[in-house]
């Protein structure tokens, strides 16, 4: 690892969200079914149960990664994503406008369907999905206000992808996860996908840290925040091959209540 690499290096100057998608996603056999199919199987499952409804959802994180939002466009009539990569903004963008040299996710969104039950109707679905994304917009974890400065409503579901590349500490987690908690109401859900066990990826060949953190922290740091976890599923690595890019133990998709506001 690069002693004097900052998040803020990663991000500016590192991350190119077209090359990690590229990277991780493409011709990735192992990796995305470890990575990606298994955990959007069980986000499918949690979309599907019912529980998960109401008008607003915030997709919060630092990952270019359509595909998890394919299943909560059906239940959700506005999507609000709040990316803290302005690269990984400007790709959505492109995604949304249709744009020539937008990145192609129709494998994973086809695959989507599939869990579903309706892979025929895959393209009428990301149609669905652009027309619900009726904001992007920056976010930074770190603030009180991570929209700041702009303002929305609070959302009925809060849905976050990996946090953990954001935050270098376990009190970092804690402190951003109280401050994302602000975009949700009192009594709605969060759901998050993680990964335990990761000390690092590969971004623009630079090894880049990753939160190193467990079942038991998380939990903690939701707890901690005003959250009572209803569902927490653990996604072990059916391919055990090491990766040069990545290293992680375990995917996780946790749902869990808003109980109360934390100061």
């Amino acid at each position: 690892m690069e002693s004097k690499l900052t998040l803020k290096d990663i991000f500016e100057k590192y991350y190119d969200p077209k090359e990690i998608s590229e990277t991780y996603f493409v011709n990735k056999s192992g990796f995305v079914d470890d990575a990606l199919k298994l955990p959007l199987k069980q986000l499918a499952k949690i979309f599907k149960s019912g529980i998960l409804k109401g008008d607003t959802l915030i997709k919060l994180g630092y990952s270019f990664l359509v595909p998890q939002l394919l299943i909560p466009s059906a239940d959700f009539n506005k999507i609000i994503v709040a990316d803290g990569i302005e690269k990984s903004i400007e790709e959505l963008k492109k995604w949304v406008e249709k744009a020539p040299d937008a990145f192609d996710w129709t494998d994973a969104i086809k695959f989507m369907c599939e869990l579903e039950g309706d892979s025929e109707h895959w393209n009428e679905k990301q149609e669905i999905l652009r027309r619900s994304i009726q904001q992007i917009v920056k976010c930074d974890v770190m603030q009180s206000n991570p929209l700041s400065p702009i303002s929305v409503p609070q959302a009925d579901c809060l849905f976050i992808a990996y946090l953990e590349t954001a935050c270098l500490d376990i009190q970092t987690l804690c402190t951003a996860l109280k401050n994302v908690s602000s975009l949700l109401k009192t009594g709605s859900y969060l759901v998050m996908v993680s990964v335990f066990g990761c000390t690092f990826y590969v971004a623009g060949k630079h090894k880049c840290p990753v939160l190193n953190m467990n079942e038991g922290n998380l939990r903690k740091a939701l707890n901690d925040a005003g959250y009572v976890i209803e569902e927490l599923s653990v996604c072990p690595r059916l391919y055990l091959e090491k990766f040069d890019y990545i290293d992680f133990e375990e995917g996780a998709v946790v749902v869990a209540r808003k109980e109360r506001v934390v100061e």
